[in-house]
C-alpha cells in the first residue's frame, strides 16, 4: 500500500509539471510571435513637412479705372491698401485644412497690410508674399483667406489726389473671405509656390459716392519642385 501511494503521488507530480510546462510553453510561443510581428512591421517615421508660399500681384493689364468723371491710368503714386489674414489651404483627400502664416517665424495668425498697386521701378506691379508656412505633404485643392479694404487713392498727373471709400459688396455675403481653386502638391522638405493675381480695378464697381469691392482673384502660376 505504501509503495502504491508513493507511485500515485509521483504520477500527480509529473502531470502537474507537464501542465505547467505546456502553459509556459504556450506563453513563450505567443511572446515570440509578438516580437516577430513587431520586427516585420516597424513603426514608420512621420513624413517631413513641405513649404507652401502664396504670393499676390496686381494684374499688369488692369491699368485703368473711372473716377471723378475721368479715366485714370495706374501710376507709381496710386494706393490701394489691403489687409490680409486667416489663410488656409484645403487638402484634397479628406478636406482637412492647414492654417497659413505670413512667414516662418509666426506662431499665430495676424493681420498684414499690403499695397496691391505698388509698382517696381520699371512700372511692373510688385509681387508680394502673403503666406509662407510648413504644411503636411499631399495634394491640395484650395487657398482661402480674409481680404479687407476701406479706400483707394489715385494721383493723376498734375492733379490733386483722389480718395474714394471702398466697401465690401453686400451681394456677396461670404466676403471678406475669398476662396481660390488651386490644385497643387506639397512634397517633403520642398517648396511649392502658388502665385495669385488680383484684378484690382476690375474688382471695383461704382456705387453712389463709393466703390463696392468683389475681389477678382485667379491663379497665375503654380511652381512645384
Amino acid at each position: 500500500m505504501i509503495t502504491r501511494r508513493i507511485a500515485d503521488l509521483m504520477e500527480l507530480k509529473e502531470i502537474f509539471n507537464s501542465k505547467h510546462s505546456v502553459k509556459w510553453g504556450l506563453i513563450g510561443v505567443v511572446l515570440m510571435g509578438l516580437i516577430a510581428s513587431s520586427c516585420d512591421h516597424p513603426v514608420q517615421p512621420s513624413p517631413q513637412p513641405g513649404v507652401v508660399k502664396i504670393t499676390l500681384q496686381h494684374v499688369p493689364e488692369d491699368t485703368m479705372i473711372e473716377m471723378a468723371g475721368k479715366t485714370n491710368i495706374l501710376t507709381q503714386n496710386d494706393r490701394f491698401p489691403l489687409t490680409i489674414s486667416e489663410g488656409r489651404v484645403v487638402r484634397a483627400n479628406d478636406s482637412a485644412y492647414a492654417n497659413l502664416y505670413q512667414n516662418m517665424d509666426e506662431f499665430r495668425q495676424q493681420d498684414h497690410d499690403y499695397d496691391i498697386l505698388r509698382l517696381e521701378r520699371d512700372g511692373t506691379p510688385s509681387t508680394m508674399q502673403i503666406f509662407e508656412t510648413r504644411i503636411p505633404p499631399g495634394e491640395y485643392t484650395e487657398v482661402s483667406f480674409v481680404m479687407n479694404t476701406s479706400s483707394i487713392r489715385l494721383v493723376p498727373p498734375d492733379e490733386q489726389p483722389i480718395t474714394q471709400p471702398v466697401v465690401l459688396s453686400p451681394d456677396h455675403p461670404q466676403l471678406p473671405l475669398v476662396r481660390v481653386d488651386a490644385d497643387f502638391t506639397i512634397e517633403e522638405q520642398k517648396t511649392t509656390i502658388v502665385r495669385l493675381r488680383l484684378s484690382s480695378f476690375r474688382s471695383l464697381t461704382r456705387f453712389k459716392d463709393s466703390f463696392r469691392f468683389v475681389p477678382q482673384l485667379s491663379v497665375h502660376r503654380i511652381q512645384e519642385p
